[in-house]
């Protein structure tokens, strides 16, 4: 049998091929010491952390992805600003919530501290997967409610905001992560079909 896997939600995965250099990761240990409790862990009180200088390079490398995964995934021309970007930080026995990202087009999230154990949790709202409960002989990403990755360390994991995700509970010591969201600033749509945006024309 042919199958075709129609209209797939595609979580784009990147690697940084280094590690987080010591001005990197001392800058990050500085913001980790102001936090504030989230649902069920804790998140940084700046919201803006990739405005930092000592992450220039950090985030190119982000903006870079961000743009292979909208070119190769959707063959968009769109561009993106990264608007907010905080780190989360999950303890033993903590988990993050389940949510989705709003007021945001691309999400994305860069792992800094995680083991082999740790992991992110995707949701599937598909009303027939979550209002029927057939016999299943073995679970796929085609009819299962939730799916889990893997999430290793230094690796960059985008998605469309929409899309709902959590972290269970972590039985390490500590989950270090740094999550943003983007938003578009090209003009988008077409004037031709009344669904132009000028957006462009706000960043002057």
């Amino acid at each position: 049998m042919k199958t075709i896997n129609l209209f797939p939600k595609v979580i784009g995965i990147f690697n940084l091929e280094r590690n987080l250099n010591e001005q990197e990761l001392s800058k990050i240990n500085l913001i980790l010491q102001v936090l504030i409790k989230n649902t069920e862990n804790s998140i940084s009180k700046n919201k803006n952390v990739l405005d930092d200088s000592d992450f220039d390079e950090l985030k190119k490398f982000i903006d870079k992805s961000i743009k292979q995964y909208l070119n190769e995934v959707y063959c968009e021309q769109t561009e993106l600003q990264i608007t907010e970007s905080w780190l989360n930080k999950t303890k033993n026995g903590e988990s993050h919530h389940y949510h989705c990202h709003p007021n945001s087009y691309i999400s994305g999230v860069f792992y800094i501290k995680t083991t082999d154990e740790d992991k992110i949790m995707f949701h599937n709202l598909d009303p027939r997967i979550n209002y029927y409960q057939p016999i299943i002989n073995s679970w796929n990403i085609e009819n299962s409610q939730s799916w889990w990755l893997p999430t290793p360390q230094n690796s960059l994991f985008l998605f469309r905001s929409d899309l709902y995700h959590s972290v269970p509970k972590t039985s390490t010591d500590e989950r270090i992560s740094l999550s943003f969201n983007t938003f578009i600033i090209n003009d988008f749509g077409n004037p031709q079909s009344a669904t132009f945006l000028p957006l462009s024309k706000q960043q002057n």
